[in-house]
């Protein structure tokens, strides 16, 4: 790691396994924002709002004030609903891409939501951020921002150390918080890989790497 690289000061009241959970999720998160321009009182629907990084969109989409829907299974409606979602959806019985309700920015984070499926539900300019996004998605891209008003907003994000100065900022002052699983040692990785590969965690799987 260089001197002038991705790294701060962890916040002294947070677990290192806290810090590592916030920082992933957070920086990818921050990263689209930026890019998508989410602004104060615009709508954003998450999808998969209840992983690592749907948790981290819940909290950083309310610290820049915006108006959150959550989308995940009825089993993490209150989670989500924890972390400060305005309204949720069970998406075992109700798909929120065609539910009437308009968004200004769709983030899917779960890789069941592509444009052709959420392009209802994206106001005249609305923003749609595939943090899980198809090939098919990607290579869209670029068609849909030159020929119409609405945008895709994917591609490899850029983190800053400001961003984790962020992160760190809010943790500090109880606005981001970390949401860990569970928790493995490092003999158990088999294991925690297997438990991520359900597609069922709620947040970050940590791996105590020493004990």
């Amino acid at each position: 790691m260089p001197e002038d690289g991705l790294v701060t000061i962890k916040p002294a009241t947070l677990a290192d396994e806290e810090a590592a959970a916030l920082s992933f999720g957070g920086l990818t998160v921050l990263g689209f924002f930026r890019r998508a321009n989410l602004r104060v009182g615009e709508r954003i629907a998450i999808n998969g709002a209840s992983g690592s990084i749907g948790v981290a969109a819940i909290q950083l989409a309310k610290y820049f004030g915006a108006h959150v829907t959550a989308v995940s299974s009825g089993a993490n409606l209150e989670l989500t609903k924890s972390l400060g979602a305005d309204e949720v959806v069970d998406y075992t019985k109700e798909d929120f891409a065609s539910s009437g309700r308009v968004y200004d920015v769709v983030l899917d984070a779960a890789g069941t939501a592509p444009f052709s499926r959420v392009k209802p539900s994206l106001s005249p300019r609305g923003r749609f951020i595939p943090v899980l996004g198809s090939l098919r998605d990607l290579l869209l891209a670029p068609w849909v921002n030159v020929t119409g008003r609405r945008r895709i907003v994917s591609g490899l994000v850029r983190s800053q150390v400001k961003d984790l100065e962020l992160l760190g900022q809010l943790a500090r002052h109880g606005v981001y918080r970390a949401v860990i699983d569970r928790r493995f040692r490092l003999s158990d990785i088999v294991e925690a890989h297997r438990h991520v590969d359900t597609g069922h965690k709620r947040g970050s799987v940590s791996v105590a790497v020493l004990q």
